[in-house]
C-alpha cells in the first residue's frame, strides 16, 4: 500500500484508527508519515482527516504514533505475562493442541484424544522399529488418516510430533526468547537453556 501511496494513486487512505498505521518502530512511523506527507495523501479516520502537510496534524500524528507504540508494547507485555501466569497455573497456553491431544476449555488444558493417540502410538512404534518417516507418511496418507491440521501428513510433521516432549506428557514453556523474523525488529532469537 505504501508503494501505491508514494506513487500518488490515492487522494486519501481510510483507516479505522490512526494507531493501525503507527504501531511499529519510530523509524517505521517516520517512513509512513514521510510518504503520506510527500504524496499529499490524506489519512481519513472516523474521527478526523489528517493532512500531514499541515503542521498541527503533523504534530498530532507524532503524538498519536508514540501513544500507539506504547499501547502496543503494553499489550504485548500483558499477553506474555498472561501466558506465563497461565502456564504456572497448569493451563495450556501454547497455541493449538499438539497431536494427539485436544484442548478442553473447561479445564484450560489438554486431554488425550483416543483416536489420535492410536495413530500416534502406531507411528511411534513404527519409528522405533526402524521404519523410515517417509514410509510412515505414505502409509497414513494412503489410509486417508487426516494429519494434525486436517490435511495430509508430511515427514517433517511426523518428526516434530515424535520428538515433542508434550507427547510424553511434559509441557515446557518459555523455551525461547526474541524473534528470528527477518522483517520485524525485536530482540534476537535465542533458545533458553533447559536448566
Amino acid at each position: 500500500m505504501l508503494n501505491d501511496v508514494e506513487s500518488g494513486i490515492f487522494d486519501a487512505v481510510l483507516v479505522v484508527d490512526y494507531q493501525r498505521l503507527g504501531r511499529g518502530e519510530i523509524e517505521d512511523q517516520g517512513k509512513i508519515k514521510r510518504i503520506f506527507r510527500d504524496s499529499q495523501t490524506y489519512i481519513v479516520t472516523p474521527e478526523k482527516i489528517y493532512n500531514l502537510v499541515d503542521d498541527t496534524d503533523d504534530l498530532l500524528v507524532d503524538v498519536r504514533g508514540l501513544l500507539a507504540r506504547q499501547e502496543y508494547k503494553s499489550i504485548t507485555k500483558n499477553l506474555l505475562l498472561g501466558k506465563k501466569v497461565g502456564a504456572r497455573l497448569g493451563n495450556w497456553t501454547n497455541g493449538p493442541a499438539p497431536y494427539p491431544y485436544d484442548y478442553n476449555p473447561s479445564i484450560k488444558g489438554l486431554e488425550i484424544n483416543n483416536q489420535k493417540n492410536a495413530i500416534y502410538q502406531e507411528a511411534k512404534d513404527a519409528a522405533l522399529t526402524g521404519v523410515v518417516l517417509k514410509k510412515i507418511e505414505w502409509d497414513l496418507n494412503n489410509r486417508n488418516i487426516p494429519g494434525p491440521t486436517g490435511g495430509i501428513w508430511h515427514e517433517n510433521t511426523i518428526r516434530r510430533m515424535l520428538i515433542s516432549e508434550t507427547g510424553l506428557g511434559h509441557i515446557t514453556t518459555n523455551k525461547t526468547q526474541g524473534s528470528g523474523h527477518k522483517q520485524k525488529k525485536a530482540k534476537p532469537f535465542k533458545n533458553i537453556p533447559k536448566e
